[in-house]
C-alpha cells in the first residue's frame, strides 16, 4: 500500500501544483483542490467595509482571504478564535483586520472591543481610543480586565442558561 502523503506528493506533481487538498464531502465523494499559485505570498489590503454601521455583519466578519481567493470571514458571536504563529507570521494583522472589519460598529458604539496587550502597548496602543477597555501590561491591569470578562461572561451565563438557545447575543450595553 502507498502511504498517503507520497499519494498526495505524486498527485500534485501530476497537477504541477504548488498543493492539493483532498475533503472528503458526501458518502462515495470527495473534492479536490488544486493549488497553482501562493496568492498568499504577498501582503493583501485591508478589506475596507462600508461607513454604515448596519453594515457589519457580525456573523462574517471578512478579515482577509483563503489560499483559494474566497474571503475569510469569521463569524464573532457565540465563538472563540484562537490565531497562533511564530513571530512575525501576522497574527497582530488578523486581529486588526477584525477590528477594521466591525470598525463602523465600534465607532457607533454597538460593537464594544476589550483588548490586552502584554507588550506594554507596542501591538495595540495606536488603537486606544478605539477599545471600550485596554490594558496594555501583563501584570495586574491585564489580570483585572481577564477577571472583568470573566464576570461578563458569568453574568451573560446565569442569564441564559434556562433558556432553550442556550446562544447568548452580547450588546454595548449587556454586562
Amino acid at each position: 500500500m502507498v502511504a498517503p502523503s507520497r499519494e498526495r506528493r505524486e498527485l500534485r506533481h501530476s497537477f504541477r501544483a504548488l498543493g492539493l487538498r483532498v475533503r472528503h464531502t458526501a458518502s462515495g465523494r470527495v473534492r479536490v483542490e488544486v493549488i497553482h499559485t501562493d496568492i498568499l505570498r504577498k501582503p493583501i489590503p485591508l478589506p475596507r467595509v462600508p461607513g454604515d454601521p448596519n453594515s457589519v455583519d457580525l456573523q462574517a466578519v471578512t478579515v482577509g482571504v483563503t489560499q483559494l481567493g474566497r474571503p475569510w470571514q469569521l463569524e464573532l458571536p457565540g465563538t472563540h478564535f484562537l490565531g497562533g504563529g511564530a513571530t512575525g507570521a501576522g497574527k497582530g494583522s488578523v486581529a486588526w483586520s477584525i477590528v477594521a472589519g466591525v470598525g463602523p460598529g465600534i465607532a457607533a458604539g454597538t460593537v464594544v472591543v476589550w483588548v490586552i496587550d502584554p507588550k506594554g502597548g507596542a501591538e495595540f496602543g495606536y488603537g486606544m481610543g478605539w477599545f471600550d477597555r485596554f490594558a496594555y501590561d501583563n501584570t495586574h491591569g491585564a489580570l483585572e480586565l481577564l477577571r472583568e470578562a470573566a464576570r461578563v461572561m458569568l453574568a451573560r451565563l446565569a442569564r441564559i442558561r434556562t433558556k432553550p438557545t442556550a446562544r447568548c447575543i452580547p450588546r454595548p450595553t449587556s454586562r
